[in-house]
């Protein structure tokens, strides 16, 4: 029998067996560090403990605990013990993406049937109106007051009333099928669903991440990603929460630079927009400089070093990695498509790149890379909480992914249609398209839905389409999708592509839509007929995305903007 590659992680049922387990292990050890004004606070586990603890019983002060609780706003040590606190007391509870309109937040409070709100200062100006369109909410709870203000209640009024009651307080009864958490689909192909986890989903997803890499206590993440997003709260704080790892926050993108010298991270979770971003910033710094002739030639030299045994990349490579804080060793990402070689790009560097697969309905995880064995063009070996399987694979391997495990959802909630449609058996079908190689580790090829069927009967991942095109290093965005000929007897593949603004403007219109146009036959050459885009068309603004930056396809007028 071969022995197993993943990392034997501790036996832990529920969310609140995690922030105990957290408390004792790692006591006082710094938790989460953010900044406030020009200071920078910490909270400890044990902190994170108490104040779990005690918003439990601030619930059953309100006779919520057992009630449905929606949470809204950007990443903050709150929002963390309002979600965690309202799990452990026996809540569900209902993130909701802070970047929808109010006429979307309205809409899932409702749909959720939340009786408490909690939000942060963004939302404050639209509670009234809030109030009137979802008369089911109950309490709407302030997580930036310090004090009550009339019908809003105060986060940290009510939260400290339960400090001194911490060690005769009694964690509520839940076991691992309790329902934990409603999360909402981002919705790229249209209209989004309540996803059910429990607390086995979850927790069996935190631990098979978990024993995907080898981490320790001295390690320091940096949360950037939205915070409703799955993906983020598991992998970035649950699971670094299980390392005693000290999670610093970031207020804003746009202090994203800043934090990253303040905080100074060793590891951090990310979409491969946040990495194609980073990447271009420590060429657009070189060719700033001057620096960018040197700098290739310094990679030259670290690779041909790296392969004698000798890596000096960090000496080689300072003045790069200062930029993201001096120590950045680690970046786990997922989400969207990234070709293969932005592994190998920021491997040079000397920054470890780890991508996962994950969907909102598997809590999320279903593969991820080890940090031991890395395939730069698979999303991973498929995790311990889960099997995997191909239905109807076609000559290639490729077909429908589907899963079995603990992982997998309860399912959507007050939607039983959408639940059995989406269910064989015990197996979840994710509408994924891919294949496994004989390790076990996943290759995506793309979405069901968005699958083009051409006249000669051959099918089209535009997904695996727009990885071939991405190559072009100034397109930053495309779509390709199916467009009848002018005689209408064949279907063809279209890009419409964003490209950047500024390579477009540096030349003349034509001689830009020449050289696009030299490039895609290039690549083209390369595929076979039926998968070679016939045409393109440009687009002077980006796609309509979601807040986690997937482009929402159902919103693309097919043929222009």
């Amino acid at each position: 029998m071969s022995q197993s590659p993943f990392y034997d992680v501790p036996e832990l049922a529920t969310l609140q067996d995690l922030v105990s387990y957290c408390a004792s292990k790692y006591g006082d050890k710094t938790a989460f560090k953010l900044k406030d004004g020009k200071a920078v606070i910490s909270y400890s586990y044990q902190d994170l403990h108490r104040d779990t603890m005690s918003f439990g019983d601030m619930m059953r002060h309100l006779d919520a605990d057992g009630k449905h609780i929606a949470v809204v706003g950007a990443t903050s040590y709150e929002w963390i013990v309002t979600y965690l606190g309202s799990v452990n007391a026996g809540s569900v509870i209902v993130p909701i993406d802070k970047e929808l309109p109010l006429d979307g937040i309205c809409d899932l409070l409702a749909r959720s049937q939340a009786m408490c709100l909690f939000f942060d200062k963004h939302l404050e100006k639209h509670i009234s109106e809030i109030a009137s369109q979802v008369p089911g909410i109950k309490y709407f709870i302030a997580m930036h007051h310090r004090d009550d203000d009339g019908n809003i209640l105060s986060f940290w009024q009510n939260i400290k009333r339960y400090w001194g009651n911490i060690s005769s307080s009694k964690p509520a009864l839940i076991g691992p099928d309790t329902m934990a958490a409603i999360l909402f689909t981002s919705g790229t192909t249209g209209t989004s669903k309540g996803v059910m986890l429990s607390h086995r989903n979850i927790m069996s997803s935190t631990l098979a991440g978990a024993a995907a890499i080898q981490l320790d206590s001295n390690h320091i993440a940096l949360s950037i990603l939205p915070i409703h997003h799955t993906f983020e709260f598991g992998m970035g704080i649950l699971c670094s929460m299980l390392f005693g790892v000290t999670i610093c926050i970031n207020d804003s993108l746009k202090n994203l630079s800043k934090n990253f010298r303040l905080f100074q991270p060793t590891m951090l979770v990310a979409v491969p927009l946040v990495l194609e971003t980073m990447l271009k910033q420590i060429w657009f710094e070189a060719e700033r400089k001057g620096k960018a002739r040197t700098l290739a030639l310094l990679l030259t030299l670290s690779n041909l070093l790296l392969k004698l045994g000798i890596d000096v990349r960090r000496k080689l490579f300072a003045e790069v990695l200062a930029a993201f804080g001096g120590r950045l060793a680690v970046i786990f990402y997922g989400g969207a498509y990234s070709p293969p070689t932005l592994v190998k790009e920021f491997n040079a560097f000397g920054i470890k790149l780890i991508q996962g697969y994950g969907i909102t309905e598997c809590s999320p995880l279903v593969a991820t890379n080890i940090d031991r064995q890395v395939k730069a063009d698979s999303v991973g070996r498929i995790a311990s909480c889960c099997q995997v399987r191909i239905d109807d694979p076609d000559e290639k391997g490729d077909g429908e992914i589907l899963v079995k495990g603990p992982n997998v959802m309860l399912g959507y909630y007050n939607n039983q249609a959408a639940t059995a449609e989406t269910f064989t058996g015990d197996w979840f079908r994710t509408g994924d398209l891919g294949h496994l190689d004989s390790d076990n580790f996943l290759y995506i090829s793309g979405r069901i839905k968005n699958l083009i069927v051409l006249k000669n009967g051959k099918n089209v991942s535009p997904e695996e389409i727009e990885g071939y095109f991405q190559a072009i290093s100034y397109i930053k965005e495309l779509v390709v999708y199916a467009k009848e000929t002018a005689t209408g007897d064949e279907l063809a593949l279209l890009a419409e592509i964003y490209p950047d603004q500024d390579v477009r403007i540096s030349m003349t219109e034509d001689a830009f839509k020449q050289k696009l146009t030299a490039d895609i036959e290039a690549i083209n050459r390369k595929l076979p007929i039926y998968k070679q885009v016939s045409d393109f068309i440009l687009r002077d603004t980006e796609f309509e995305k979601t807040t986690t930056k997937k482009i929402k396809r159902f919103t693309v007028k097919k043929g222009g903007n």
